[in-house]
């Protein structure tokens, strides 16, 4: 088909294979090298074998279970040699860990190379240019798998060609890390690493600056280094040229642009792995204001399109090796989906404008007007605000912003079921009246009312700090699959003690010496044995949560992220009267114990009445303390201020006498309706009259 895409991915494979070799030659004990190379040997062989399966008329079935099973007799063979050569006391560092991450990253490009090969039948379908209805083949506009295969299976060229340039650049940053490894200059090289390969996800277009980007939120397993550098890909990439921003702008508003816009910025303002941003004013008769003008890269689509379907058949291969995943394919699914979507500029005016009507009564959140009749799936036309990052600010009020912040991400997670999935710090702005500005809907997440409930619970739990309670709600939220074993519980609970609880205490995981390392090998352990996974929508909610929780430990090193949910978790638990919701209320109120704690439901209501979406300088955000700490005997009074629970009663010179929290609380107390506190209330006064 193409001898010099051939060639540069042949030279690429033997390079990377010799290279972990070496390293294997040089750090494992002699009588080990023999099996790790077997490992290696074995994981290209499983690759091919997948390649020629039963499917296309090569290895049979029994086969390819047989060459899995010697693959995983190998690496269990080497694993545990390396482990018996370190307990000797031979040098350790990170050796079989590291090891087989190493063989891991050599076996994933490896089957990049495989899963360009194209198959048998290629000259056949290279004819069939058109569809069973007649039509021309063309790139899906939403993420089809077969469709795509459909498509670039009549181009096996164009599949060959790109894969030759991604291994080709990928190859270079493996052996660069295979040397360091073998030279001992691991950590002394790892800045220049995370230039290179942030170079390499750049140079590679928008699905590698994604996937970037992507990692650059992942502290769990990426080193702070990396994180740095793939950080600046959050808004930061390459721009491409204003002449041809200017002719896809003119194609998306069916209009010449100067008749539209009075000026527009000669320069994007920002350019991001999709787009990239100008600001412009519109002419009069389009209303004569400023505002932000989005513009997609030229060719985003096909360019993405190519490069999920040699990635997805590349996960596909790679699932297949043992000791990995077997849910690559549906996290890829995943997130090609919604990294399609944010392709379509249609879909992000229509997710802001859902966005800005379920948040409108949020005072102290802004989100930008859509111009809907300037947007097309290539542009997107919305009013400019003006701010500064909130991660940037120097303003006094970040931690009362933060606050606010989480109180709207709770709402839109907890009743609205839309969840703005892309909050990274580009995105989160402050104006100069002290609002929250949030920015670019291109990518949401929908919530399940089911899901919404069992989040509930487990925020509950979390502040109970009731770990076996913890470990089951894991269950409801998709964590782990139903029938697990009757000890799981009692052998999670214990990890979710020492990861969550320090996460309750506030301060983050640093603060109580726990090691991101130690507890994802902790976690890895359980997931084995457990089939432990985080769901995708699950994924995205951590991703939010993480970006406001590292901004406001940045002004307030003793922030909690648990304990700020607090005055939300109170209102909607006072307030719903869903049966699941009752028994949280009823755990939170009660503990193991079967009468009301009074400390607990002052603190509830106390906590109730600093709930706030206002702007940060329309008054004091307070938030209330962790329920674990109000039933401590040091937990504090049960009246707080001076007679009233904080924020309840105002002052005679600030306005009212009762505050719109206390009528809140008042509305709960007397609400004709009926709510399960009524009941409550109503429980205990019979209890403490007998």
């Amino acid at each position: 088909l193409d001898p010099v895409s051939y060639s540069t991915m042949h030279t690429a494979l033997a390079s990377m294979l010799a290279g972990m070799q070496d390293v294997v030659s040089q750090q494992v004990a002699p009588e080990l090298v023999p099996t790790w190379t077997n490992a290696l040997v074995l994981g290209v062989q499983q690759l091919v074998t997948t390649l020629h399966g039963p499917a296309a008329g090569g290895v049979s079935i029994e086969g390819m279970l047989a060459a899995q099973e010697a693959m995983q007799t190998a690496l269990a063979q080497a694993t545990a040699g390396s482990a018996r050569v370190m307990a000797g006391g031979a040098a350790a560092g990170e050796m079989p860990a590291g090891l087989n991450g190493l063989l891991q990253m050599v076996l994933a490009m490896t089957a990049m190379v495989v899963a360009s090969v194209p198959k048998n039948n290629y000259q056949e379908a290279k004819l069939a240019e058109m569809d069973a209805k007649g039509e021309p083949l063309t790139v899906p506009r939403r993420y089809d798998v077969p469709a795509l295969h459909a498509y670039f299976s009549r181009h096996p060229v164009v599949v060959l060609r790109r894969n030759s340039e991604v291994v080709s650049k990928l190859s270079s940053f493996v052996l660069a890390i295979l040397t360091d490894w073998k030279t001992g200059q691991w950590e002394s090289n790892m800045p220049m690493r995370a230039k290179h390969i942030r170079r390499v996800a750049e140079g590679l277009g928008p699905a590698y600056i994604k996937i970037a980007q992507m990692l650059s939120t992942r502290v769990d397993f990426m080193p702070p280094v990396y994180l740095e550098e793939l950080t600046r890909l959050q808004d930061n990439v390459q721009p491409f040229s204003t002449m041809e921003a200017r002719q896809v702008l003119e194609d998306g508003i069916k209009r010449p642009v100067d008749s539209v816009f009075e000026w527009l910025s000669e320069e994007p303002i920002a350019a991001a792995s999709l787009g990239q941003v100008y600001r412009g004013k519109l002419r009069s008769e389009w209303g004569g204001k400023e505002v932000a003008v989005k513009v997609q890269r030229p060719g985003a689509l096909e360019s993405v399109s190519l490069d999920i379907f040699i990635m997805r058949r590349a996960v596909t291969l790679f699932s297949q090796i043992p000791t990995m995943s077997d849910q690559w394919a549906e996290v890829m699914d995943d997130w090609a989906a919604r990294f399609f979507m944010e392709m379509d500029y249609m879909a992000e005016a229509h997710n802001t404008m859902t966005f800005k009507k379920n948040m409108e009564s949020l005072e102290g959140v802004t989100v930008a007007t859509v111009y809907p009749e300037l947007t097309s799936r290539e542009v997107i036309v919305t009013e400019w605000i003006e701010g500064e990052r909130l991660a940037e600010t120097s303003a006094e009020d970040v931690h009362a912003l933060c606050n606010t912040l989480l109180n709207c991400y709770l709402i839109q997670l907890l009743e609205t079921g839309i969840l703005h999935a892309d909050p990274h710090p580009g995105n989160l702005m402050r104006t100069p009246d002290g609002k929250i500005v949030i920015l670019d809907f291109g990518l949401i997440t929908e919530v399940t009312e089911e899901q919404q409930i069992a989040l509930v619970e487990y925020i509950a739990h979390l502040t109970c700090e009731d770990w076996e309670a913890v470990s089951n709600d894991l269950v409801c939220l998709g964590f782990m699959p139903e029938g697990m074993p009757p000890d799981a519980v009692k052998v999670i609970a214990p990890i979710m003690e020492k990861v969550m609880g320090q996460l309750v205490r506030g301060g983050g995981l640093g603060k109580g010496g726990l090691s991101i390392v130690g507890i994802t090998a902790e976690l890895e352990s359980i997931s084995r044995n457990y089939q432990l996974c985080i769901p995708p929508y699950f994924a995205l909610v951590l991703r939010a949560f993480s970006v406001i929780e590292g901004i406001a430990l940045k002004v307030d090193p003793e922030w909690s992220i648990v304990k700020e949910c607090m005055p939300y978790l109170s209102r909607r638990l006072l307030t719903d009267n869903n049966p699941r919701m009752k028994a949280a209320l009823r755990k939170l109120l009660y503990g193991n114990g079967t009468r009301l704690d009074i400390a607990r439901m002052q603190k509830m209501i106390s906590s109730m009445s600093t709930f706030s979406t206002a702007a940060a300088q329309s008054g004091r955000l307070a938030t209330g303390p962790t329920f674990s700490a109000a039933a401590s005997p040091e937990g504090g009074p049960l009246l707080l201020g001076s007679g009233s629970p904080a924020g309840l009663l105002s002052a005679a010179d600030e306005g009212p006498v009762v505050s719109d929290s206390m009528k809140e609380v008042l509305k709960v107390v007397f609400s004709k309706d009926g709510t399960y506190a009524q009941e409550i209330l109503v429980e205990e006064a019979v209890a403490a009259i007998d």
